[in-house]
């Protein structure tokens, strides 16, 4: 009897993960694309400076192309970050484990997804790479000089 109630558990849960995964990843799908999509309406680009008509046009779309990609990445990112959290973190969730012992790892992750899903997470890593960019050619110049 304790292995037909051990095998009826497991697939509940094994349904409930499922559902709520294909509802999870389905919100997440959806609120990342339109991230992506109106990324240069949320987040304005500055107009190509091109003289040229054609080329400017070309520039500004390809501009928008790369800024929904960028953004639809960055907060889908934020999302997958977020489902390793509630995976980690099931039973506490479900209430099957009293304790919850989040380390450092786990805050680091809630931050990521938290910058992620509210379409953060693209502009923080441009800015930290630039700010390294910025740091490296500082330091070149002084040994330079």
């Amino acid at each position: 009897m304790a292995n037909l109630y051990c095998i009826f558990w497991t697939a509940v849960n094994w349904v409930a993960v499922h559902h709520v995964g294909c509802i999870f990843w389905l919100i997440a799908l959806i609120i990342s694309g339109l991230f992506g999509w109106y990324a240069t309406d949320v987040w304005p680009q500055p107009k190509s400076q091109e003289t040229d008509e054609k080329l400017r046009k070309r520039q500004e779309t390809a501009n928008r192309r790369y800024q929904i990609w960028f953004n639809f990445t960055g907060s889908i990112v934020g999302w997958i970050v977020l489902w390793i959290l509630i995976c980690r973190h099931w039973d506490y969730i479900l209430g099957r484990c009293a304790t919850l012992n989040p380390g450092w790892s786990d805050l680091l992750m809630g931050f990521i997804a938290f910058i992620g899903i509210t379409g953060h997470l693209p502009w923080t890593a441009a800015g930290i790479i630039y700010s390294l960019g910025d740091i490296v050619k500082k330091a070149a110049g002084k040994l330079g000089s």
